[in-house]
C-alpha cells in the first residue's frame, strides 16, 4: 500500500505459481519476493525467473523474516539482486527499490547502446566494402588515365573502354554509398 501511495503500480501474488504466471505476462519492473511461499521457495522462484530474465532485466529483492547468513547467501546466489529483512524499514526499502530500478534502466540503456554500436559497425563494414570493392577500382582507372597522359587540352580525361566499366560501377557505388551513410 505504501508503494502505491507514492506512485508505484503494485500487483500482489499469493503463491509462487501465481507470481511466475504474472511475471511471464511482462510489464513488471521489479519483484519483491518472500522466501517462504505456500507452494514454493522464493529462492526457487528466483532461479526460475533467471532462466528468462537477467538481473538487470528484472531486479528481484527478497523481503523476508529469514535473517540467517545461509538464507541470504542462498537467495543472492540463486539470483536475487538484494535482500531485506522484516520488519521492513520503509525508507531503506524504498532506497533499495530506487537503486535497483535505476540499475535496471542503466542496463537497458547499455543494451540499447551495444545494439546501436553493432549496427554502426555493420554500416562501417558495408561502407568499407563499397569503397574497397567498387570505388578504389574506379579511382585506379582514373589514375591510369592520368598517368598514361590521356588528358585532352581542355583538361578532360581520355578514357579507354577498360576504364569505363570501373567508372560506371563507381557511379552506381557512389549512389549506394550515399544511401548507406544516410541511413
Amino acid at each position: 500500500r505504501r508503494l502505491e501511495r507514492i506512485g508505484h503500480a503494485v500487483a500482489v501474488a499469493e503463491t509462487g505459481a501465481h507470481a511466475l504466471a504474472s511475471l511471464r505476462k511482462g510489464n513488471v519492473d521489479l519483484v519483491l519476493l518472500d522466501i517462504v511461499l505456500p507452494d514454493a521457495s522464493g529462492v526457487d522462484i528466483v532461479r526460475s525467473l533467471r532462466k528468462d530474465y537477467s538481473r538487470s532485466e528484472l531486479p528481484v529483492i527478497m523481503v523476508t523474516a529469514k535473517d540467517q547468513r545461509e538464507d541470504i547467501i542462498a537467495a543472492m546466489d540463486g539470483g536475487a539482486n538484494d535482500y531485506l529483512v522484516k520488519p521492513i524499514d520503509f525508507p531503506i526499502a524504498l532506497a533499495r527499490i530506487r537503486c535497483n530500478l535505476a540499475m535496471a534502466r542503466l542496463g537497458a540503456e547499455l543494451k540499447k547502446r551495444i545494439l546501436e554500436a553493432g549496427q554502426l559497425a555493420r554500416q562501417k563494414e558495408s561502407i568499407a566494402a563499397i569503397f574497397r570493392d567498387e570505388l578504389l577500382p574506379a579511382l585506379d582507372a582514373v589514375g591510369r588515365a592520368i598517368a598514361g597522359g590521356r588528358v585532352s587540352s581542355d583538361g578532360s580525361l581520355l578514357l579507354t573502354r577498360e576504364d569505363i566499366g570501373p567508372l560506371a560501377g563507381a557511379l552506381s557505388s557512389a549512389a549506394r554509398f550515399s544511401r548507406t551513410i544516410s541511413q
